[in-house]
């Protein structure tokens, strides 16, 4: 995001990518020197197992192709 975003949308923004692992990263409008800033690396969590078996089963009701070839 650039650095002009408002404090209130940034912090807003900051929240979800701390609940979600999604990394931020801050840079100026300089397209010659854009200096970036790491502002929340990106986490890595497990899946959630009941939305990955959500998933499995609507593709499954779809199509039994592609299920089967991803999980067989």
């Amino acid at each position: 995001m650039p650095r002009t975003i408002a404090t209130e949308d940034r912090d807003r923004l900051e929240a979800l990518c701390m609940l979600f692992g999604v990394g931020l990263v801050l840079f100026t409008l300089n397209p010659q020197q854009p200096d970036f800033t790491i502002r929340m690396r990106a986490q890595r969590f497990p899946p959630d197992m009941y939305f990955v078996n959500e998933f499995a089963d609507g593709l499954h009701r779809l199509d039994k192709d592609t299920f089967n070839r991803l999980f067989q």
